[in-house]
């Protein structure tokens, strides 16, 4: 009996042990993942357009790193910025943190605050390439494209550091 006692000890020590260099792993993982700061910053500005004849509330994120580096970063351009700049942000942060992308600036274009009502006719005009009976104002995509290449590019280029752009 004692024979199968000292292995039954030894067994559960050596549980133990391996129990316990996991939670070690798991500790200095966890302890490296709260040391990161992946959270940036958001810049909101309004940029007023010729091309649209309308005022933008532009989003501006700035990756967490952005502020201690002289480095250039990769720009996506977003539409709907009050619905999806939180997914957009949250999304990269989270593929940054685990290095499946670079660091990127967000940029995302929102309309001034006003009612649902007013947000929708705001996107009809933007977002419909030929007016559309009933939907008024509808059909200026094109000046919208003229706005992001003429006016809000330009902007983002010369006020930030930035390398390629994703849209």
């Amino acid at each position: 009996m004692k024979p199968l006692k000292i292995v039954f000890l030894f067994a559960i020590i050596s549980i133990a042990c391996r129990l316990n260099a996991q939670e070690d792993k798991i500790a200095a993982m966890f302890k490296e993942f709260t040391q990161l700061n992946f959270a940036g910053s958001i810049d909101e500005r309004y940029l007023p357009s010729k091309e649209t004849n309308s005022t933008f509330v532009i989003n501006i994120y700035l990756p967490s790193s952005y502020t201690d580096t002289q480095k250039k970063y990769p720009v996506m351009i977003l539409t709907d910025a009050l619905w999806s700049m939180g997914i957009a942000q949250t999304t990269f942060d989270i593929m940054t943190i685990f290095r499946d992308i670079p660091e990127v600036i967000i940029v995302g274009i929102g309309y001034p605050p006003s009612s649902p009502l007013d947000w929708m006719r705001y996107r009809f005009k933007d977002m419909t390439p030929t007016p559309v009976a009933g939907y008024d104002p509808s059909g200026s995509a094109d000046k919208f494209i003229a706005f992001i290449r003429k006016e809000l590019y330009p902007y983002i280029e010369n006020n930030y550091r930035i390398d390629i752009l994703i849209i």
